[in-house]
């Protein structure tokens, strides 16, 4: 906490440079909230409507799986949430940073630089997080084949977890959003309610592949040996690597 008092501080007795004001940073905020509206518009609300579905579907249902990278429009709309989530996770990886760290004060002169920074840990955990998604969706089909399970499950699980991770990207962006324009003493709150986001879309992802697979003990041990090995190590490595990443810009 008395780090925090430092950064608060240090923001009300001097003029720093904050990401807020930059023009280019400002024009992306525009483009990427104009685009996420006209797509999710144009996209009849199916999107809306297929996660509602996740409270409710069971095994028994026949509720055909949402393809969330079927049609250019889902595509788009998959890669512009991704965005929206590496958005939030360069600010969370400076705030984190400036709390543990003695807090940086960015030159005015220097500003341009630091947007440069700014935008190329945005690239570099967009293709990341992007190669990641790509290879869990074939890990999903390779698991479903080696456990023979069924395959209408495989794909309602594979789509939920992308479909899931679309609406965090969009929620993610909204909370940069308020991270960037709210007070410096208020910016804590988008963090920890993005925080608090992740978290439930994690219990709500297994929750809902329990109710999909679970068929007694067994069942469980297959999860909890699917969580550590393709949930949790990943994540970590990922953590990992996007830090190691970004010490390079």
């Amino acid at each position: 906490m008395q780090n925090i008092y430092n950064i608060l501080l240090i923001q009300e007795q001097t003029k720093l440079f904050s990401l807020g004001n930059s023009p280019s940073v400002v024009i992306l905020l525009t483009i990427y909230a104009l685009l996420m509206g006209f797509l999710l518009q144009n996209s009849q609300n199916i999107y809306f409507k297929h996660l509602v579905n996740l409270f409710v579907i069971q095994k028994t249902s026949q509720i055909k799986p949402l393809q969330i990278s079927s049609d250019i429009v889902g595509k788009i709309l998959f890669w512009i949430s991704i965005i929206g989530l590496s958005f939030f996770i360069v600010l969370a990886y400076d705030f984190y940073t400036n709390i543990s760290n003695n807090p940086q004060i960015i030159d005015f002169d220097k500003r341009n630089e630091f947007v440069l920074s700014f935008f190329a840990k945005i690239l570099i955990t967009f293709i990341v997080l992007i190669a990641y998604l790509y290879l869990k969706k074939w890990f999903f089909d390779f698991i479903g084949n080696v456990f023979n399970l069924n395959k209408y499950y495989v794909v309602l699980c594979r789509n939920a977890y992308f479909l899931i991770m679309s609406f965090l990207g969009f929620f993610m962006f909204s909370l940069s959003f308020f991270y960037l324009y709210l007070p410096p003493n208020c910016q804590y709150f988008p963090m920890i309610f993005g925080f608090i986001l992740m978290g439930f879309s994690a219990i709500f992802y297994c929750y809902f592949c329990l109710k999909i697979f679970f068929e007694g003990v067994t069942s469980l041990f297959y999860f909890f040996l699917y969580l550590c090995t393709l949930e949790i190590l990943p994540v970590l490595v990922l953590r990992k690597a996007l830090i190691w990443a970004y010490e390079f810009v």
